[in-house]
């Protein structure tokens, strides 16, 4: 591992989140953690009581998922989304990278 992974790693581990984003963060960390080997998870000294394994990412996988499907529901996102498609059209670009179709 390189020491730019690791300090990735570590800043990624102990990012200050706001309490609303807190969830939405961990989620985000137990995917990481779940994709890493684990004598990388031994190696960087990664929280042991975060879960890892094949039902970790599945559960992951699932719950990205079901979000993709229930943030254009919230004016926020879409008032965004919308936002950025004008800004990528601004700048000649067809359809966000964020988001393939909206």
């Amino acid at each position: 591992m390189t020491r730019p992974a690791f300090a990735f790693f570590k800043a990624f581990l102990r990012a200050k989140m706001p309490l609303t984003m807190r969830g939405l963060w961990m989620l985000h960390v137990a995917g990481m953690l779940a994709l890493l080997p684990r004598e990388v998870r031994v190696q960087y000294e990664a929280p042991r009581w975060v879960p890892t394994g094949r039902a970790t990412r599945t559960a992951i996988r699932i719950m990205l998922r079901v979000m993709n499907v229930l943030y254009p529901m919230f004016p926020a996102i879409r008032s965004g989304r919308r936002r950025l498609d004008e800004l990528e059209r601004a700048r000649g670009r067809s359809g966000s990278a964020l988001h393939p179709a909206s």
